[in-house]
């Protein structure tokens, strides 16, 4: 059981990780300071500093929180029963289901390896917590690929850490290059959205099943 302080500790860390995640949707992480932040959440920039050692660990703190959102979501749509290949179908769409629900956090997400502060030589926290848990969620990808190919439904003839991360990368690219620039292009081409992300997640998906 939590002390009053831990509880405290956590709702303070809880709500400026909440405005952050406002202020870095609306505006971009370079384009918003830590100032703005504290301000957002009601706090001095001092409070958000005994929380966060940087904006770049506090950007950390929030795209974990999406992922942990996104891999949640991901978990509970294959936890039914189903061949490799259908708890990949309901995999793709989960994250079909984020992007509908927060583009612009989705967006954010992808931004990972651009994100660039003047840290280097810190310890980041959530940095390190954030690349923890991808790691533990790639392992979880790979799981559902190598499951689908024990079973026959997901092509065998690549290997499984090829496949999917060609897959993965394929999938985040595409709702990343949608959520920058994409709908201005489908309004310029009279595309319905939800039906050009089904063609496009039905290709991805063709990608990736046996044939035999």
């Amino acid at each position: 059981m939590l002390s009053r302080r831990e509880e405290e500790k956590l709702r303070k860390e809880a709500a400026i990780i909440k405005e952050a995640e406002e202020l870095f949707c609306i505006n971009g992480f370079e384009h918003t300071s830590m100032n703005e932040i504290a301000q957002r959440a009601g706090y001095t920039k001092r409070t958000v500093y005994q929380y966060f050692t940087c904006k770049e660990d506090l950007f950390f703190a929030v795209i974990l929180k999406g992922y942990e959102r996104l891999w949640a979501a991901v978990k509970e749509s294959t936890g039914a029963c189903g061949t490799g290949f259908e708890k990949l179908r309901r995999a793709y769409f989960a994250f079909y289901t984020l992007y509908r629900e927060h583009p612009r956090l989705l967006a954010l997400m992808g931004m990972t390896g651009l994100v660039k502060g003047k840290s280097e030589t810190l310890d980041l926290p959530y940095r390190r917590r954030f690349y923890e848990f991808d790691r533990r969620m790639f392992d979880g990808i790979c799981a559902l690929f190598r499951a689908g190919q024990e079973d026959g439904s997901v092509r065998a003839d690549i290997g499984t850490g090829y496949l999917m991360y060609a897959a993965v990368f394929s999938l985040t690219g595409f709702f990343h290059m949608l959520s920058v620039t994409g709908k201005a292009y489908l309004g310029v081409a009279d595309m319905d959205e939800d039906k050009f992300i089904e063609t496009g997640l039905q290709l991805f998906l063709d990608s990736v099943k046996s044939v035999s």
